[in-house]
């Protein structure tokens, strides 16, 4: 408990602006802790059930393929069955079966996207707050050896400048993995729009002299 302190005490020594990367880093990790356990939760990681389902719709089994994908989380899956309603169906326009699956996949991918701004900004705005934390510092560290005048002394000069730089260190240090863990978080959802085109691609050619729907219609979706 006294190292824990001692290293509290040492940090915060980088002045206000450190309460704010402290804030900034808990966010980090409270966010990408949540996200990872969302995708978990969404199977994103697994589509075993949603390749069997399209495996079943080739072969005409729809209501085989229906009751798989209603046991994934995959947000797939839910385009999928939109898919499924709207051409068995057969009850809507070519523009409004657009409509409908270009809506269930917006709001599927926009549940998985969000909060992955915060993590981005937080991302971004770690460095420049530690810079801001140091240029701070080193305006209060000058204004010291000003102060002391005639009597000061290299260590005065020395121990006020790595007073400023540590809200640079801490500002780097929670930068870098915020924005590997957001790299890597924003590719997973990307690849999510990207089997989505896929699955639905491939399951409206079994449909596709009934119907002519086309993702691509929507290109903001998949943006």
């Amino acid at each position: 408990m006294e190292t824990e302190s001692s290293l509290l005490s040492f940090l915060l020594q980088g002045g206000p602006v450190m309460y704010i990367l402290f804030a900034l880093s808990f966010l980090s990790v409270a966010i990408s802790i949540s996200k990872i356990i969302q995708f978990s939760k969404l199977e994103l990681w697994d589509r075993k059930i949603i390749e069997r389902a399209v495996s079943l719709i080739q072969k005409n089994k729809f209501d085989e393929a229906s009751y798989h994908l209603t046991t994934s989380r995959n947000p797939a899956a839910r385009v999928l069955e939109c898919i499924l309603d709207v051409c068995l169906a057969k009850q809507l326009s070519e523009k409004d079966a657009e409509v409908a699956v270009s809506n269930v996949a917006s709001v599927e991918i926009t549940a998985a996207q969000s909060w992955l701004r915060g993590l981005l900004t937080i991302g971004q705005m770690s460095p420049l707050l530690g810079l801001l934390g140091t240029v701070l510092g080193m305006i209060s560290a000058f204004m010291r050896i000003e102060t002391a005048g005639a009597a000061v002394n290299p260590a005065l000069l020395a121990g006020g400048i790595w007073e400023a730089l540590l809200t640079t260190a801490a500002g780097l240090t929670i930068a870098i993995p915020t924005m590997a863990i957001y790299s890597f978080l924003d590719g997973t959802v990307d690849k999510l729009k990207l089997y989505i085109k896929d699955v639905a691609s491939r399951v409206l050619l079994q449909f596709s002299d009934s119907t002519r729907i086309n993702l691509n219609a929507d290109d903001e979706v998949f943006a």
